[in-house]
């Protein structure tokens, strides 16, 4: 074995190499295994050595890819020379086309092959291509001219399908743009994002702003291909030059990261992203979530009239779900204000004047979101009918809000599929049933337990990153929310129904031992 992996005499066809192959990538697996377990086992001994952990690393580095190099390069010879070539000369000249290709090629574009050479131009993907299938395919020198023709014709064919389909995709023409688009995105969503990035780059090159954008998140995230800041800001810098805002939301959002308890950072995004938030509804939902802390009011003392403007903004987007995350902080806004400590009427109207048009922002989003479908609207438009309800005006959607009342409208969220609504009003009529003390029918018991079981045994949908769903992707998405399981709801409503189903077996069983008792 270890003359067949690292040897450079004799021969190999092409099902040994392959197979040799194998043997070495498990034998190099097994080095980097054998490192890792041995670190772990002197932990408590490396614990004390500065640098320790680093020693590790560089010697699973120099062992593991020292035995790869090695015996890639003694298969190749061998491989090479069953083929009936000088595998020295031949190696040397690949070698440094692909190294001319990585070190000097890749400067002067930024169009990138797929994956594994990613990091390869076109060219020397192609190239890198070709020479694995020539490797795998060739026939052997010995072969029979039948199968000889065969093989070679079959590894002729192979790599003039690669250089067609690296041509219909990589060329960086202005053809098919739209087309290419959408194979970006479809094969970000099936699991092929270096398929993506292959495809994104040939489009970046024709100072395409989205597909510009696409490849700087790419390039931020680290997905299908190497993570690089540097290459990330420099795209979103070309992007928002040729007019993308969505690129202008991403450079300032790799700049600063997520707003969080950071106020003070909270407050300059939110303030960064304000020229952008009028073409951008992304930016203003981001907006309202860095304005959430109330002390970014040190920073941005008009941080409520920045919160409505973002809101306006954000009515925008045809997304229930975007369009319900901003109705909820305004709704969460004008809910946590302080009232007035005292019956003074000016106190009162400066206290009317802060937090109704926060509830009417509220108001109107979250009408926008159940009637862009979004079940989860209705919650919030109760609590803002019971809060704030007899304060907005009389306008036709302000008596809509007063129409119902707050439980009114959570059985509205129920209805339309509000997974949390939907338990809680199953809670209540199952203990409605049981508690008033009036008799039911098996109609109301049926219906209660069907509600009861259609919150328990519902199972959650999965959901499809957010940030690549839209044309432009986003680098950092926004806090939207989601209709995920509701942990809590469901424990109540199971306990609530096993307590009911006993009552109402009970209760049965009562009646039927009265009715015995009677008939005798």
């Amino acid at each position: 074995m270890i003359d067949a992996l690292f040897g450079f005499r004799g021969r190999l066809g092409r099902l040994a190499f392959v197979g040799w192959n194998l043997a070495g990538m498990a034998l190099v697996a097994a080095i980097a295994l054998a490192f890792l377990l041995l670190g772990a086992g002197l932990s408590g001994v490396l614990s004390h050595v500065r640098g320790a952990s680093t020693i590790v690393g560089v010697l699973v580095t120099v062992t593991a890819g020292g035995v790869g190099i090695w015996a890639s390069i003694a298969l190749v010879a061998k491989r090479l020379r069953d083929i009936g070539l000088a595998p020295l000369p031949i190696m040397i000249g690949v070698a440094l086309l692909l190294a001319f290709d990585q070190f000097v090629l890749t400067r002067l574009t930024g169009v990138r092959f797929f994956s594994p050479f990613g990091g390869q131009t076109p060219l020397g993907g192609l190239f890198a291509t070709g020479w694995v299938v020539f490797l795998i395919c060739w026939p052997s020198a010995s072969e029979e001219a039948s199968s000889d023709t065969a093989m070679r014709r079959a590894a002729i064919a192979i790599t003039l399908i690669a250089v067609l389909v690296s041509c219909a995709l990589l060329a960086p023409f202005n053809y098919l743009v739209a087309k290419r688009h959408a194979l970006a995105q479809g094969a970000l969503a099936a699991g092929w994002p270096w398929v993506s990035a292959a495809v994104l780059s040939a489009l970046a090159e024709l100072l395409d702003p989205r597909a510009q954008n696409n490849l700087g998140v790419l390039r931020a995230r680290g997905v299908g291909t190497d993570q690089n800041f540097d290459d990330a800001r420099r795209l979103f810098a070309r992007a928002a030059d040729h007019g993308s805002a969505r690129a202008r939301l991403n450079a300032v959002m790799i700049a600063n990261g997520r707003c969080s308890l950071d106020v003070t950072r909270a407050a300059n995004v939110a303030a960064a992203l304000a020229p952008v938030a009028a073409r951008d509804p992304a930016a203003a939902s981001h907006i309202q979530d860095c304005l959430y802390f109330e002390a970014t009011n040190r920073t941005l003392p008009d941080r409520d009239d920045r919160s409505v403007v973002a809101g306006s903004q954000v009515e925008k987007s045809k997304d229930g779900n975007v369009l319900l995350h901003s109705g909820w902080a305004l709704l969460n806004r004008a809910r946590t204000m302080q009232g007035p400590l005292s019956d003074d009427p000016r106190e009162r109207s400066q206290y009317d004047a802060t937090v109704l048009p926060l509830a009417r922002k509220a108001m109107e989003l979250l009408f926008a979101a159940a009637e862009a479908g979004e079940p989860g609207a209705y919650e919030p438009l109760g609590i803002l009918a019971m809060q704030f309800g007899e304060k907005l005006g009389s306008d036709p959607l302000a008596v809509r809000l007063r129409n119902r009342s707050n439980w009114e409208w959570l059985e509205a969220g129920a209805q339309k599929g509000d997974w949390a609504a939907q338990c809680r009003v199953a809670d209540a009529r199952m203990t409605q049933l049981r508690f008033d003390g009036k008799p039911y029918t098996r109609q109301a018991f049926d219906a209660a337990v069907a509600m009861a079981r259609q919150c328990i045994d519902r199972q959650e949908a999965a959901q499809q990153p957010r940030w690549y769903r839209e044309p432009e992707w986003l680098v950092v998405t926004p806090r939207i929310p989601y209709q995920a399981r509701p942990m809590l709801e469901i424990a109540s409503t199971e306990a609530a129904l096993n307590g009911f189903l006993f009552f109402d077996a009970d209760r049965k069983l009562n009646a039927n031992t009265t009715n015995a008792a009677g008939r005798k």
